[in-house]
């Protein structure tokens, strides 16, 4: 009896030993193109989070954007043809990826442009992952791009409020780019809010001139005594709003050393031009 009831127990621990090796292969492979399927779908697609989709105009390729890049699957077999990696251009190969939003075919499906959220475009060829050219301009992430339907014209917008229009040949070997439209700024000369705020331990404080000047942003406790200077230098009209043109804080004091959690003020000085906004570091 003592056998019998052993032998059970042994059993239903070997089964529930089965199950659970069972749910920790399909948890262990979560970007296993078949594995626990809804109803109705043919593959899982895509690593690392999704941003966007776009299909080649022959339907034969599937273009994923993600936070670690564009994976590119063949839409019959669901099998992955290869992952193009955009990495800011001012950083080392082993820099982090840069994350891809929007992702557009051109018409005769060779050219494949993303929208980077480092504020530029990416053109590349949409066999090989070449990067054939990085399109600068907007001064914020760029939020969507269109082909014209004859495939010469890009159009993009970013969270700047601009459009840009851009020339481009329709075949990969031709590019030439030039940007052809951008709506008007005319913006006086302002400091803006500062980005992310709150923050730990850095953050980025965004400006527009109206014309050229000397710009200094200094940075100050609550009680008025002055923590850092950011001396700019000479800038010329235009607005410096993304983390490649805005003025860059650390957090940091004049001797390098780690401010304190609590509320400050930050003043831009651009030629007669002064303004005070506050900003909060939540350690």
């Amino acid at each position: 009896m003592k056998k019998s009831t052993f032998r059970v127990y042994m059993l239903s621990i070997v089964s529930i030993l089965c199950v659970s090796i069972s749910l920790t292969t399909v948890v262990a492979n979560p970007h296993s193109t078949q594995i626990a399927l809804p109803e109705g779908a043919k593959a899982r697609l895509g690593k690392g989070g999704i941003n966007a989709i776009a299909y080649s105009p022959d339907s034969s390729r599937l273009a994923v954007s993600s936070d670690l890049g564009i994976w590119m699957y063949d839409t019959d077999s669901g099998e992955e043809l290869g992952l193009f990696v955009a990495r800011y251009p001012h950083l080392d190969a082993h820099a982090a990826p840069v994350s891809i939003g929007d992702i557009a075919f051109s018409p005769d499906g060779n050219m494949i442009a993303t929208a980077g959220y480092d504020d530029v475009i990416r053109l590349w060829d949409a066999l090989t992952g070449e990067q054939k050219a990085i399109l600068t301009g907007h001064e914020s992430s760029v939020s969507c791009i269109a082909f014209s339907p004859d495939g010469r014209t890009l159009a993009s917008t970013s969270y700047d409020s601009t459009v840009l229009l851009w020339e481009a040949a329709p075949t990969v070997e031709t590019v030439q780019l030039a940007p052809r439209i951008e709506t008007p700024t005319g913006k006086p000369t302002a400091l803006l809010p500062n980005y992310p705020n709150p923050f730990n331990p850095e953050t980025w404080i965004p400006y527009q001139l109206a014309d050229a000047a000397d710009v200094t942003v200094r940075i100050y406790a609550v009680n008025g005594i002055l923590i850092r200077t950011l001396a700019l230098g000479h800038q010329l009209a235009g607005a410096y709003q993304n983390r490649r043109l805005a003025a860059y804080w650390d957090g940091k004091n004049e001797i390098g050393e780690p401010v304190a959690s609590g509320l400050y003020f930050y003043t831009l000085s651009a030629g007669r031009f002064t303004a005070t906004r506050k900003m909060l570091i939540r350690k």
